[in-house]
């Protein structure tokens, strides 16, 4: 892994990143989906904060929503903008 193009990720070299500084500041999902994304399972990659931050604002921000922006226009449109009841003792999946 590198932390740029031009310089691989070594404590010597004072250019590593904590992985729980990443997380404290970005939150632990759009860590674990930039590392689930653009990680290969074998070779390096390139960190930068740019690119972690565009990954999940590109897919997790802009997907979800995306997702929920069509939620609540199917509520509004087939159920008169009132969401629907649970029945009792039944769940949401069921």
């Amino acid at each position: 892994m590198s932390a740029d193009r031009s310089r691989r990720i070594s404590k010597s070299g004072g250019n590593t990143v904590a992985p729980a500084a990443l997380a404290a500041q970005f939150g632990t999902d759009a860590v674990r989906w930039w590392l689930l994304r653009d990680v290969p399972r074998t070779g390096d990659t390139d960190l930068t904060v740019a690119r972690l931050v565009a990954r999940a604002d590109d897919e997790l921000a802009n997907g979800i929503g995306n997702l929920v922006n069509r939620v609540v226009a199917m509520v509004a449109r087939y159920r008169g903008g009132i969401v629907p009841a649970i029945p009792d003792g039944g769940s949401a999946a069921s």
